[in-house]
């Protein structure tokens, strides 16, 4: 059972971090008008990914996204069971760490980058950006 439930908890709180820093970081840098800047919001990232993977490392493999778990089930890394396992903590991870955000920045921060949520760029439509 623990061998089962550590790594779980492992890429749940990795993925934590990664989406409350990287998302923190966008709704603030939007909330104080670019004070963080791209390199800023750039260097949060990088160092909650390169935290998260390191923490993670030896407990779980330090998958820390979904797709990198999908990429190493492809080849075979990796089993069924415990890829499906391990995405669902990883998505249940970054929807915890989204509603921790939405709690606790101020209204006023949230709207103005819409949680940290990515967007299209107004040149660009919909099927294009999937495309990309």
């Amino acid at each position: 059972m623990r061998q089962t439930v550590r790594p779980l908890v492992a890429e749940f709180i990795g993925v934590f971090i990664l989406v409350f820093i990287g998302g923190g970081a966008m709704i603030m840098n939007g909330y104080q008008e670019g004070a963080l800047s791209l390199g800023g919001i750039a260097a949060a990232c990088g160092l909650a990914y390169a935290i998260a993977v390191t923490v993670t490392m030896n407990i779980s493999g330090g998958h820390i996204n979904p797709a990198i778990t999908v990429g190493l089930w492809t080849v075979g890394r990796i089993e069924s069971r415990k890829a499906v396992l391990y995405v669902v903590a990883q998505l249940l991870g970054a929807v915890l760490a989204a509603v921790v955000l939405r709690w606790l920045m101020p209204v006023t921060a949230g709207h103005i980058k819409q949680y940290g949520a990515l967007t299209i760029a107004s040149d660009i439509t919909t099927a294009g950006a999937i495309l990309i």
